[in-house]
């Protein structure tokens, strides 16, 4: 109900994104029972001169027809769901910024998504690409408090869907778009790496955020997601920047694990310090032999040879 009265209220032009829910339901109440002369009046009438607006059954059956014509049924959001924090983030980010993505003037817009080759509709595929995207969509602000849980986040992708002034047929195929999208994160190895960000403290979040916050797309979902979670705005951040640009976002993961890698190892060992040294290709296999066979790093490799050397010239240490 509060879905239809959302709906109907903003075709009346009320602006329904900072109202809450039960507020919604009187609104439409009161739009029904006493403004229907002027207000639901002259929106019927734009469209059917022939509804009865005396009888209040025809008015209200008249209005769901609208509703059910112009909204996708719920079943087809059903891949959405609210127990996962991380479908939610990434569909809600890709609505809330939708022109930033696919518009044509955007650094994004690619005619060739990488890698879309699971099974799908014909008109996802590269040569129709552009026929699926249409560039009259709205863009939604974000607001307080009503997009902060994975439910709300669902609820305003929904609210995107039906707003949009595009026949079901091609909301269908948007969201099915979408949908196609977030399979390629579900079904590639790769993407499964980021999770692993939730088990870290929040002194190497924070230091994430800074490597990468000045970066568009990680902006815009701090933005649009209004999220506490740094942990689940960072796996948004790597979902979006692998579906639109895959290489760099391997590159820049890769890069960031490494750089987190040796930041850890620094702080653990305060009195150790980073040397670059060169040696022949024939030494580094045998530093490798080692390694593997000794089940230690490297470092500590070259450690304890340097260390026995020198105790054997110097045993007094």
């Amino acid at each position: 109900m509060r879905r239809f009265a959302e709906y109907i209220l903003y075709q009346l032009h009320f602006d329904t994104i900072n109202t809450d829910s039960d507020s919604i339901l009187l609104i439409f109440n009161d739009y029904f029972k006493t403004k229907q002369d002027y207000v639901i009046a002259n929106y019927i009438r734009k469209i059917d001169n022939a509804i009865q607006l005396e009888n209040t059954d025809a008015i209200a059956e008249f209005l769901f027809k609208q509703f059910s014509r112009n909204c996708l049924e719920m079943e087809h959001f059903c891949w959405i769901q609210v127990t996962n924090p991380r479908v939610c983030n990434f569909a809600f980010a890709i609505t809330n910024n939708w022109s930033y993505f696919f518009d044509k003037d955007s650094d994004l817009y690619k005619k060739n998504l990488p890698n879309l080759s699971q099974p799908g509709p014909a008109y996802f595929r590269s040569n129709s690409f552009e026929d699926v995207i249409s560039l009259s969509h709205m863009r939604f602000t974000n607001s307080h408090p009503r997009a902060k849980t994975s439910r709300q986040k669902k609820e305003r992708v929904i609210e995107y869907f039906d707003r949009l002034d595009d026949g079901i047929a091609i909301k269908s195929k948007h969201l099915q778009f979408i949908e196609l999208l977030w399979s390629k994160i579900i079904k590639k190895q790769k993407p499964k790496s980021w999770l692993n960000f939730k088990g870290l403290d929040n002194e190497d979040l924070l230091w994430i955020k800074d490597q990468i916050d000045q970066d568009d797309i990680f902006l815009k979902i701090i933005d649009g997601n209004s999220n506490d979670d740094i942990s689940e705005a960072i796996t948004t951040y790597f979902d979006l920047l692998f579906i639109f640009k895959e290489s760099d976002c391997i590159v820049k993961f890769d890069r960031l694990k490494k750089s987190l890698t040796q930041k850890k190892y620094r702080k653990n060992n305060p009195d150790s310090k980073q040397y670059n040294f060169i040696m022949s290709v024939d030494i580094e296999r045998k530093l490798k032999e080692i390694t593997k066979a000794k089940g230690i790093k490297r470092n500590a490799v070259i450690e304890k040879l340097i260390n026995d050397a020198y105790c054997s010239i110097n045993p007094d240490g």
